[in-house]
């Protein structure tokens, strides 16, 4: 199955700054601000989609992400490659981060990209800051960031079993925390976060034994 590009494709979208609000201490996981912190990623996604339908393409690759602060809020825009088949048309268009090369050798391999998939976690560990022991507030932050981990990657399968997805090449992922002051006196959160970005694969319908995936692989 061979591709050939067709145009560039672009979609942008502005998400307002978040408004502050006092957030009572004590342990919790925020989804609704998880699902707010992801609308703009789905927004840009869905235009390069009717970007790529309006071409006549089956895909889009080599997509970008990048954000700007503006004066009115965060500004979200992705650019890819617009891509199609010259032997066969795929189910329904797919997105990928891939490069050419890496789009190429994915295929020759006996797989597709479906979509980019996305995955983000936030949540708070409440507890009594630590009196000079230091081993037990690196405990205190590990266990924050492994939770966060945790969840990040939860929602990153289900974000796969959305596209029908078998298997995932990872983009990029990070995870940080913060800690917050807490009444009483003494006590603290821990706030921790992780995000996943990536493209969920599949096996070509016509793909003679493909190489099997891993949940998540690395093309180099």
């Amino acid at each position: 199955m061979g591709f050939e590009p067709v145009g560039q494709v672009m979609g942008t979208s502005i998400r307002t700054p978040l408004r502050k609000k006092h957030v009572q201490c004590g342990s919790y996981s925020h989804i609704g601000l998880i699902r707010r912190r992801l609308d703009p990623y789905d927004r840009v996604l869905k235009a390069l989609v009717a970007e790529c339908v309006a071409l006549d393409a089956e895909g889009v690759i080599g997509i970008t992400v990048t954000t700007r602060d503006l004066s009115i809020g965060i500004e979200y825009v992705a650019f890819g490659t617009a891509v199609r088949s010259a032997t066969g048309r795929t189910e329904k268009p797919f997105l990928a981060h891939l490069s050419g090369q890496d789009f190429a050798r994915l295929v020759v391999a006996g797989w597709i990209p479906v979509g980019i998939a996305r995955a983000t976690s936030l949540l708070a560990v409440h507890g009594v800051r630590p009196q000079g022991n230091g081993r037990s507030e690196l405990g205190w932050q590990t266990e924050a960031l492994a939770r966060s981990k945790d969840l990040a990657r939860r929602d990153l399968v289900t974000d796969i079993a959305r596209w029908r997805g078998e298997g995932f090449v990872m983009a990029t992922r990070w995870s940080r925390h913060h800690e917050r002051d807490c009444e009483p006196r003494g006590s603290a959160d821990i706030v921790a976060e992780s995000f996943f970005l990536g493209t969920a694969i599949s096996p070509l319908p016509a793909a003679v034994a493909p190489s099997k995936a891993l949940t998540i692989m690395r093309l180099t």
